[in-house]
């Protein structure tokens, strides 16, 4: 049994933005293989230094009324100066941590497969948000999409074939490894998702790259092989009116 397939990673990873800061310069593009640790982006740091300077003015200024009010012997204002100083100061660690933090790198090898983020370089980006989605590419997955008469003679561990266009003259063999149990419309027919694992080791397969999925659906008589797909088209349109 045989139909189109087309190739998924088996894992992504998400690389969002920890604190609200402007994007400075997008290293790397859709489609680029990086490496763990690798720089994918850098965000400015004139903002952060900014915020580092008004702290820095502020806590002086909290400094000197303290100081003022335990010479005029006013303790309890001396006190909330001294309150007002640690959170400054609490603000300003935060700050200077992010200024350690300005450079965005792969955690993991792999391929960057989300959108291209050069577009919006000097724009604000938000706390949480999506920056890179990187897909390591050791493990990958075929997917293929099966009529629902033909699921039934497909069992998870079945052997598979799969021959790729990018690659016509390559097979990769693997099994079964996953038919989802619930059919979804494509194409105008109803159809289930089944998928089978590859293994990436020359690092050659990509997201994307389509081809052609053959199951093994154990032996099967001649006339079944003949006649089965024109028997369900007759029954389809004779015996269900």
């Amino acid at each position: 049994m045989s139909g189109k397939c087309v190739l998924e990673p088996r894992e992504k990873r998400f690389v969002v933005a920890q604190f609200d800061a402007v994007l400075k310069k997008v290293h790397k593009l859709p489609g680029t293989t990086v490496t763990k640790g690798e720089l994918l982006a850098e965000f400015d740091e004139r903002a952060i230094e900014l915020e580092i300077n008004s702290l820095l003015a502020e806590i002086q200024k909290t400094r000197k009324m303290q100081d003022v009010h335990t010479a005029t012997g006013k303790a309890a204002l001396s006190q909330m100066a001294v309150l007002e100083r640690r959170g400054l100061e609490e603000q300003l660690q935060l700050f200077r941590d992010r200024l350690s933090k300005l450079s965005v790198e792969s955690p993991v090898d792999g391929i960057v497969i989300s959108e291209n983020m050069e577009r919006i370089e000097g724009s604000p980006i938000s706390r949480g948000q999506g920056l890179f989605e990187i897909a390591p590419l050791k493990m990958m997955i075929a997917e293929a999409y099966i009529a629902q008469e033909d699921i039934g003679y497909v069992q998870e561990g079945a052997d598979t074939t799969i021959t790729l266009e990018s690659f016509p003259d390559k097979t990769w063999q693997s099994t079964v490894y996953t038919i989802f149990p619930r059919a979804e419309p494509r194409e105008g027919k109803s159809v289930f998702l089944v998928e089978s694992l590859i293994e990436n080791s020359e690092k050659i397969l990509r997201p994307g790259m389509g081809g052609e999925f053959e199951i093994n659906v154990g032996k099967k008589p001649l006339a079944w092989k003949l006649f089965r797909k024109p028997w369900i088209y007759f029954q389809k349109t004779f015996l269900n009116d």
